[in-house]
């Protein structure tokens, strides 16, 4: 479910795999998480559609007319801002397998329904006991799904991207911004969330460069490629980087 914020200006889109579950422990630690509300990992959009249907409360066509009434006399109030937090994407495919791992193989939500629908659904079946396997099994079944799930996150009008990678520091910078005061400390010490269990998977080469030519979109926007591995791979131009995101130190593919 979205986290909302007591002030009701500020939500939390929680991306599978990206210290999410601490994003709101912490925030409940520092008392200024006020609900949580549809799905725990509600897109932008759908949390966009959970949020004008009252949880699915109402049907879609009365909530959408009931909006434009409201807009029309100027009651409809101002879009709340977002934020979300993204990882180096060769870490997450290594998070999501040891999690997996952990728990046994479970499946995220469904394909095709709407019912149980999961972001990471088009993972399930995926799974393997060897981690290169597995990255196979992605790359067949859904080639650039890690690309495709940020960008349902991190639209170019969410006003902050954090990393994972400094997940505390990005978390205080937009609680700052947004002039929201709570106490850091309590954030500062709140402890790691979702550890794994299972060992640190060792990639096959081939493997990662295929996975990193088709999640090249990721790399690029959201930093995660410096000028030199741009260099290296004869990769011309400036990419700009996404308009929200908070640390702009570049990481290599190895970080």
């Amino acid at each position: 479910m979205t986290t909302v914020f007591n002030n009701q200006r500020l939500q939390f889109l929680h991306i599978p795999k990206t210290g999410g579950v601490w994003v709101v422990t912490a925030l409940r630690a520092a008392g200024i998480a006020k609900k949580r509300r549809g799905h725990e990992h509600a897109t932008f959009d759908r949390a966009e559609i959970e949020d004008l249907t009252l949880d699915g409360s109402l049907p879609m066509r009365m909530a959408v007319i009931w909006a434009r009434v409201l807009r029309k006399y100027h009651l409809l109030g101002k879009p709340r801002r977002s934020f979300c937090f993204v990882r180096h994407p060769l870490r997450w495919y290594e998070s999501y397998w040891r999690y997996q791992m952990d728990q046994g193989n479970l499946p995220w939500g469904y394909e095709n329904t709407a019912c149980y629908w999961h972001p990471a659904s088009a993972l399930n079946g995926t799974m393997s006991q060897d981690f290169n396997e597995f990255v196979s099994n992605v790359i067949s079944k859904a080639p650039g799904f890690f690309t495709s799930l940020y960008f349902a996150y991190a639209k170019p009008w969410v006003e902050y991207v954090g990393k994972t990678e400094s997940l505390v520091d990005d978390l205080l910078f937009v609680l700052n911004a947004e002039k929201i005061s709570c106490d850091q400390t309590a954030i500062q010490n709140c402890r790691k969330a979702n550890a794994a269990r299972t060992r640190k998977p060792e990639w096959n080469k081939m493997l990662m460069e295929q996975l990193i030519l088709l999640e090249l979109p990721s790399f690029l926007h959201f930093g995660y490629f410096s000028e030199e591995e741009c260099r290296q791979r004869e990769l011309a131009g400036t990419f700009s980087l996404h308009n929200g995101l908070i640390s702009k130190a570049e990481l290599t593919s190895e970080s």
